[in-house]
């Protein structure tokens, strides 16, 4: 997303609620990260959440002005660093997790708990995590909290494409797949049309920069945003549960509140 987008986003979203949220920098990802760290800053967003790159350059700056740092780790070694760094929060995430993955493909059931013991500030589970089963699984693993990704996708409310949203209500447990492992770059993804000749590619050799071309933003946007499944690729987790309906974000979080209060 361009600076011009996620500041529309954030003031949008301070107009909605009072209640704090996120804004996530994928820093190796985006071609913007220092526009968008000042966003951050100006608009006194809470919260800063930093992934795909070395936060540690990073860390500083925000705590500067009060916002809290949450990192995205994928080995007890980054969430080390993170801490040592100044992270206020580390959200430890198994290769479960829909798109960009750690080349260690690290599992949540394994990655959790190693962490948890690791480090002494809080630590949020991800990767594959659903609902309150895969809630209260990190609970016992030693997470205080959970990051939900693809179950919130299928939400009514997700700006993303309704054909997106019903592949996900549809999709079966064979149906996510790994591309990247021949370039190192590993990426969760839906199987389609596009994602096949993807792999059919990554079998020829393909060098670095083409797999990069083939799942670009751009080729992202086509899938999830436009729905086309043969000129674009789209995310999915590995699944911990199924649903069977796109349900209201809110539904969600009350079901999930629920689970909360049962074991409270």
């Amino acid at each position: 997303m361009t600076p011009d987008e996620v500041e529309a986003l954030i003031v949008e979203t301070k107009r909605r609620t009072n209640r704090p949220f996120a804004v996530n920098i994928p820093l190796q990802v985006t071609p913007h990260a220092a526009e968008i760290a000042e966003l951050v800053i100006r608009h006194q967003v809470p919260v800063v959440s930093l992934s795909a790159g070395n936060p540690a350059p990073w860390i500083p700056r925000f705590a500067e002005h009060g916002i809290k740092v949450l990192v995205v780790v994928a080995s007890v070694n980054q969430a080390q660093k993170a801490e040592a760094a100044g992270a206020d929060l580390v959200v430890a995430e198994g290769y479960e997790a829909a798109g960009i993955n750690s080349p260690l493909e690290l599992t949540t059931m394994t990655l959790i708990p190693q962490v948890a013991s690791a480090v002494r500030i809080p630590v949020v589970a991800a990767g594959g995590i659903g609902d309150g089963r895969g809630l209260l699984a990190a609970f016992a693993l030693g997470a205080q909290g959970v990051q939900l990704g693809t179950r919130l996708v299928a939400t009514k409310e997700a700006p993303f494409h309704d054909a997106y949203k019903r592949r996900l209500v549809e999709a079966k447990e064979n149906e996510t797949v790994i591309v990247g492992r021949s370039v190192g770059r590993i990426r969760r993804v839906m199987r389609t049309p596009y994602v096949e000749k993807l792999l059919e590619y990554e079998q020829q050799g393909m060098p670095l920069e083409q797999f990069q071309e083939y799942t670009s933003e751009d080729r992202h946007r086509r899938g999830a945003l436009l729905g086309d499944f043969h000129e674009g690729f789209i995310l999915i987790r590995r699944e911990d549960s199924h649903f069977n309906e796109a349900k209201r974000s809110k539904w969600e979080m009350n079901r999930l509140n629920y689970i909360l209060l049962k074991i409270g």
